[in-house]
């Protein structure tokens, strides 16, 4: 008895691919390898909108280097502040604020803590990125102590007490009484803001 023959089917199952060029709709069979368009035509159009594409990219990567050239001095501090303030907040975020143990102050538009300095920015500003110069603070003692004469002294006085704690004495007095100038050029600045950048997602990742 002869068994019946199977017959296989040879017709090639056609995948269709869309057209990559701008405004064409249409599907087509690829002809080669890595084919994205349909026609000469489209291939035309596409690799002058892939032109246009790089063009673009290098244009805005240009544009940057221009900016990051041409930052002013203040700008610069300004970014290395952010990113030194934001590390400090990470580093003593299971303490309590350094000026008056508040754990949970109150909420503001702001946030509910800053980056407090025990010597003040403007009165040392060769002090502005020295870590024992500055600890998390809230921002009732951080803000607050600048408007009022008697709360400034208070509020310092308390500082000054909880920070000899942590850094001990000998630390706070060399504060106190150093004042050697610094000038902060923009090499410095640049590096100051990577250096705090990666130490407080260094940080955090530890938090977390």
């Amino acid at each position: 008895m002869n068994r019946p023959v199977l017959k296989l089917s040879t017709a090639r199952r056609v995948r269709l691919k869309k057209c990559r060029a701008p405004n064409c709709v249409n599907e087509f069979e690829p002809k080669r390898i890595g084919q994205k368009t349909c026609s000469v035509k489209c291939a035309i159009s596409y690799m002058r909108t892939e032109q246009a594409a790089k063009n673009l990219k290098i244009i805005r990567a240009e544009r940057q280097v221009w900016r990051a050239k041409n930052k002013t001095l203040a700008k610069l501090k300004a970014e290395a502040d952010k990113e030194f303030g934001r590390y400090i907040r990470e580093r003593d975020y299971f303490l309590p604020c350094i000026s008056c143990d508040a754990t949970d102050p109150p909420m503001t538009s702001g946030g509910q803590w800053d980056c407090g300095h025990f010597r003040s920015k403007g009165a040392a500003d060769h002090l502005r990125y020295d870590e024992r110069n500055a600890a998390k603070q809230c921002k009732s003692c951080n803000g607050g102590s600048g408007n009022f004469e008697s709360k400034r002294e208070t509020v310092r006085a308390a500082y000054r007490k909880r920070l000899i704690l942590r850094i001990g004495g000998a630390a706070v007095l060399w504060l106190e009484n150093d004042n050697e100038p610094v000038k902060w050029d923009r090499d410095a600045l640049v590096l100051c803001r990577r250096k705090y950048l990666a130490l407080w997602k260094e940080a955090r990742a530890k938090r977390l």
